[in-house]
């Protein structure tokens, strides 16, 4: 049975030093009102530009990123990747430095048309409060990126953005090394699809739990609510920020509406790691 979102998972600008503590305790926090909405909306034209360079580029090398009825297979180039039919997942440039919490601005990819400037974004301070206080004060903004999902797209599988450090340590709770903050550019729906998330699998144990039971790589409804494990699909409105632990599990769910859902997200990690799961920074899709 699906859990809905409580009070106990949302924070506002007068509980925000409670982050911490409820991100440890179930992988994520809604911080509602942390942007103005005004701050938020002019970031939809330049994504949909982006997305537009993005898609010729996608076409012109001929790889399937929408259409599920034929054959498809996940993709990564240093700016895009596709993980599963129907979505696709943009990586914006990287920070101008990447020893502080805050980098002045980020851009397209440089072969692209557009400039995305996050700098209102970045530069707010309550979400580098919240950063601070979830990461140190030596956090590092690693990337940012908007994930669009299409009509049509597929339920995706289970899965962490990270890995558990020590998997076999059950015992061992360990703070988050990495976060994603997500921030919608426009209104969304459930019918779009959100993202759906298992409360307190960025713990060993819950996600050993969670392993066991098959749930990790599972996409179908019907088997997970056959063995009664509660998931929570947090709706967003514009200006409301999503803030999750790099080693919670979660997904994509279907969309099912006529419109593509655009997600910007920002990462934010501990100095010491590079991120090289998610993306190959080997080859270019401009080349």
């Amino acid at each position: 049975m699906e859990a809905e979102v409580t009070d106990q998972l949302t924070i506002n600008a007068s509980s925000q030093n409670t982050i911490s503590e409820i991100l440890n305790e179930y992988g994520l926090v809604v911080f509602k009102e942390l942007f103005k909405p005004d701050e938020i909306r002019p970031l939809k034209e330049p994504a949909e530009e982006l997305l537009s360079c993005l898609e010729s580029k996608l076409k012109r090398r001929k790889i399937n990123y929408k259409n599920s009825s034929s054959i498809y297979e996940n993709f990564a180039f240093t700016e895009v990747a596709g993980r599963q039919s129907g979505r696709i997942d943009s990586r914006l440039g990287l920070p101008k430095t990447t020893n502080q919490t805050v980098a002045p601005e980020f851009y397209g990819s440089p072969s692209t048309p557009c400039t995305l400037s996050l700098s209102e974004i970045t530069g707010n301070k309550q979400l580098q409060k919240a950063v601070e206080k979830i990461l140190g004060s030596d956090a590092t903004l690693t990337y940012a990126g908007l994930i669009y999902s299409f009509p049509g797209s597929e339920d995706q599988n289970f899965h962490q953005d990270g890995v558990l450090l020590f998997p076999d340590d059950l015992d061992l709770q360990l703070p988050p090394y990495a976060l994603n903050v997500f921030i919608p550019v426009h209104e969304l729906s459930r019918d779009m699809g959100l993202t759906e998330f298992f409360p307190s699998s960025n713990k060993a144990a819950e996600f050993n739990r969670l392993s066991k039971l098959d749930l990790i790589r599972e996409s179908t409804h019907s088997s997970r609510s056959k063995k009664k494990v509660a998931t929570i699909q947090p709706l967003l409105s514009v200006g409301d920020a999503l803030f999750y632990d790099y080693r919670v599990c979660h997904r994509g769910v279907a969309n099912r509406s006529q419109f593509t859902r655009t997600m910007l997200y920002v990462m934010y990690s501990r100095p010491w790691l590079k991120e090289h799961i998610n993306f190959d920074d080997t080859k270019s899709l401009f080349d």
